[in-house]
This record gives C-alpha cells, structure tokens and sequence, in this order.
C-alpha cells in the first residue's frame, strides 16, 4: 500500500502546495528530485501585513521581504537541480490565508482544472500556523469540490500531506504528524549523507529565516501520508492549545473554525445550486 501510493506521489505530475516559500524544502525538500513533474504553488508571499517581520529581517517593505522570500524558493530547488514546470504564488500575506479560504479554494480549482496533476502534496491539519491549515483546508475542498462537479472529465488528484509542525506538551514538534483514524499509514524517507548534505544546503538558501528554520535541521528522514478527511469545523486535537494561539496573529482556533465554516457553507451551496 505505502508503495502503491508513493508511485502516484512520485510519478506523474505533482502540485506541491506550501503556504509559505521554505515549506517545501521543510517538508520534502530531501526527496525533491524524485518528482516526474513538480508544480510549485504557495499560497500566501510569505511576508506578514503588520512589517513586524520585514523590519526585523532588514526590508523596508512587505513586498521587498516577500520577493527576497520567493528568491529564496527559487535558490533552493537551484541546489537540487529540479526544473519546476510551473510556478504559482496566490497574492495573500502572511497570516492571512485563513480570511480567504473561499478565493483560494476556488483558485486551486481553476489550477487543478487547467494543469491536471495526478496528485497533491500539502500541510497536515495541525494547528502549528494557520496558514498551514488553510492549504489543508483549501486542498482538500479543491478535490473534493471536483468531484461533485459533472463536468471535470478527468481523475482528480490524489491528496498526500508532508510533515509541518505543531504543538506537544506546550513544545514546538516537527517532523511528525498529528495521529489521524483515517490516516493511520506514514511513509519514512530517510535521508542518505548526500540528501541530507543538499537538504541542508537548500536549508542554507532561505538567508531570512536562518533562525526560524533551526528546529527543522538535522532532520534525516522525511515523512508523507495520504491525507486524511478533515472536520474543518472541529479542532485538530480536543483539548489543546494550538501552536499558533501563542503568537499575536490576530486569529485564535475557533475563530479559524468560524471562517472555515462559513467558507464551506459558501462552496458547497455553490455546488448545490
């Protein structure tokens, strides 16, 4: 089974949907070479609205810390040699994904409808960035919006999810999924000296987020799963404090749950009618 769907993973072509330029390489950027046909979409610039960020960095404007970010996207896949077939980076910042998930439901839609791919590879539904929960929330509409839909006369693509981060015990936890019923099996990758070596030089690429990143370094293994069915409505873990509610993001667990219902609510009675 865990071979069977690596080969759909792996073969054919695979929208790699991250919210921010880096979580691709957080997340699979060891194993980027083994993709037949990669199409990078990110779904915010990476830069938060308030500057707080930016300045820290040393940029004067969202948008040169946004840029400086995709650059640095781009220096990374350089390392690996990996030629993306395409391209895409939805205009939301930072933090902000999760105010949008109507838009961003549907432009997914419109790429899937024009590029085909066989399958996507996204975040986990975990409560560490709500960002990352709105790429989950956004894939997993996308596809299942598209099969509802008369008229797509192609498969749709399979969903798989890499590994993000989120809260354990109050702590920051990477490289590890939240347990899910529906998804019980996870696929290790480990890493050899020579992926690990480019892993960590893609690492090197992302010169703004050197102190962001430092949790994720001397990882060697990568992990994938298919994805599961999410509740959007119900909280990742009962009982738990989300990662991001220890940040001043301006959005708690239940206020993305309040967005994440009224978006649903917004694309199903879209469909119905």
């Amino acid at each position: 089974m865990l071979s069977s769907y690596r080969d759909r993973l792996f073969h054919g072509r695979t929208i790699i949907f991250g919210a921010h330029p880096d979580d691709e390489i957080i997340g699979i950027g060891g194993h980027l070479d083994l993709f037949e046909e990669i199409i990078l979409v990110h779904a915010t610039n990476g830069s938060p609205s308030n500057l707080v960020d930016a300045h820290a960095k040393g940029f004067d404007s969202k948008e040169a810390y946004a840029s400086a970010r995709k650059q640095e996207s781009r220096n990374a896949l350089a390392v690996v040699g990996k030629k993306v077939l395409k391209y895409f980076q939805f205009e939301l910042d930072d933090q902000k994904a999760s105010f949008d998930l109507t838009s961003l439901t549907e432009q997914l839609i419109n790429l899937i409808r024009h590029l085909k791919p066989s399958s996507i590879l996204t975040h986990p539904y975990e409560g560490g960035h709500p960002d990352h929960d709105a790429a989950a929330f956004t894939a997993q509409c996308a596809v299942h919006l598209l099969r509802c839909t008369a008229d797509f006369e192609f498969e749709v693509p399979g969903r798989f999810e890499f590994t993000s981060y989120h809260s354990e015990g109050g702590q920051l936890k990477t490289n590890a999924f939240l347990p899910h019923p529906t998804s019980p099996y996870i696929s290790i990758l480990p890493l050899s000296s020579e992926r690990f070596k480019m892993r960590e030089k893609m690492l090197d690429c992302f010169v703004s987020q050197q102190e962001t990143l430092k949790p994720f370094r001397t990882i060697w293994n990568e992990k994938i799963r298919t994805a599961p069915t999410y509740d959007f409505t119900l909280p990742p873990r009962s009982g738990a404090r989300l990662y991001y509610e220890d940040f001043n993001w301006g959005i708690s667990g239940s206020k993305w749950r309040v967005l994440a219902k009224s978006a649903l609510e917004k694309l199903y009675s879209r469909v119905a009618a």
